[in-house]
């Protein structure tokens, strides 16, 4: 009798745990095991569970700030006063320099102006995302007058979408929210780039020697980078 009766005990809990599993199955819950190891006393040491990656950093929003302006005559370093958060648009000019003509900055964007002879063109600064080293210097290197303004993106033009902007030198566009693509059109001898840039990303998408035609992604709102010393066209849309 004891015997009988222990056989159908053990049958009826073997019948449970089957019971159980379907349930579990049935609710779709998830097994699970600790993870860690086991140290030479025995004892069990449980491994700390993964800590989330770090949030996507973001670029603070822009501030209305009025323009800085410095002007010099020949190689000079300029100190520079513009806030350290916040994305700068630098306009160099140099209307009769005739020949070599740089300006490196001690900030993310190292070189801002590689070109020879009369030059006028913008260039960001403060934009990166990541190492975020700001401009605080910039080093100028002409053989005549020149003038440098730092201005906010108020200065820049807007590439609305169904608007043609053109160029033949380094500018910055504005790209407002609901602009997904543009097409991109440059002629010339000399190297074409875009950089677009928006909160969360920086992306080169155009790096070639003209002639250029093409429909390329830029997600508004945000910024585009041409580096040209060649005639181009960019119609948002």
């Amino acid at each position: 009798m004891t015997r009988n009766f222990r056989r159908w005990a053990g049958c009826a809990l073997a019948v449970a745990v089957l019971a159980t599993t379907a349930a579990c199955a049935e609710g779709s819950y998830g097994v699970g095991y600790i993870v860690g190891r086991r140290g030479e006393s025995g004892a069990f040491t449980p491994t700390p569970p993964t800590p989330p990656p770090p949030p996507s950093p973001t670029r603070p929003a822009p501030a209305d700030l009025p323009n800085e302006t410095h002007s010099g005559n020949g190689d000079a370093t300029v100190p520079i006063s513009w806030p350290s958060d916040q994305p700068g648009f630098v306009t160099f000019e140099c209307p009769k320099c005739v020949s070599n003509v740089f300006m490196n900055t001690d900030g993310d964007e190292i070189s801002l102006v590689n070109a020879i002879g009369s030059y006028r063109g913008t260039h960001w600064i403060n934009m990166s995302l990541h190492a975020h080293r700001p401009t605080r210097t910039l080093t100028i290197r002409a053989n005549s007058a020149w003038t440098v303004t730092i201005a906010d993106a108020r200065s820049l033009p807007v590439a609305e979408p169904g608007k043609e902007l053109s160029g033949k030198a380094e500018s910055v566009l504005k790209i407002p929210a609901g602009v997904t693509k543009a097409a991109v059109a440059a002629s010339g001898d000399f190297h074409f780039a875009l950089w677009v840039t928006t909160e969360s990303s920086s992306r080169l998408v155009v790096n070639q020697r003209p002639p250029y035609r093409n429909t390329i992604p830029v997600d508004g709102p945000g910024y585009v980078q041409v580096e040209a010393a060649a005639n181009w066209t960019f119609t948002a849309s």
